[in-house]
């Protein structure tokens, strides 16, 4: 035994996730579930946005409610199913300056805290915080990590060895 509790672990992984990506588009936060394992489906809902995000239409902003009626059962029953349960969402907030990458992260992290209030564990959360045109230079590019872009669920894919044909 090494004397690295299990909590340190996921700290320094979460740590690492949120680090600029080799594509400059950072990773969110990393759930409880292990990433270990067969290759597996993946599932999900649709995430924070303009056209089906309720309060104030800003995750971060106050009023921004992440979870919409009915997701938690949807996402227990996927889990139940054997699907991971891995979030990827734009954020332009962030290049338009709307929101910070703190906001997102903070609202990634209440985002997990009610999920898990109510049984569900996301697997991770992905984000990208470019726009195409909008925003500040150093986030006013083209990602692939945009969606619809595939870089985020490419990243899921390696990060959780995904099998993107049962997802």
């Amino acid at each position: 035994m090494t004397g690295i509790t299990v909590e340190e672990v996921v700290r320094t992984a979460e740590e690492l996730l949120n680090e600029t990506q080799p594509d400059g588009c950072p990773a969110g936060q990393l759930g409880e579930q292990s990433r270990a394992g067969r290759r597996r489906a993946s599932g999900g809902l649709p995430g924070p946005g303009r056209n089906h995000h309720r309060g104030s239409g800003v995750p971060g902003r106050p009023g921004a409610d992440p979870v919409r009626p009915g997701a938690q059962e949807a996402l227990r029953a996927l889990r139940a199913s054997g699907y991971r349960l891995i979030v990827v969402t734009n954020q332009a907030g962030v290049a338009r300056g709307l929101i910070t990458e703190a906001d997102v992260r903070r609202v990634n992290q209440r985002l997990q805290e009610l999920l898990a209030d109510a049984g569900v564990a996301l697997d991770a959360i992905y984000y990208c915080p470019h726009h195409p045109e909008a925003g500040s230079p150093e986030y006013r590019q083209a990602c692939t990590s945009r969606k619809p872009g595939p870089g985020m669920i490419e990243r899921a894919r390696r990060d959780f060895a995904l099998d993107l044909g049962r997802s």
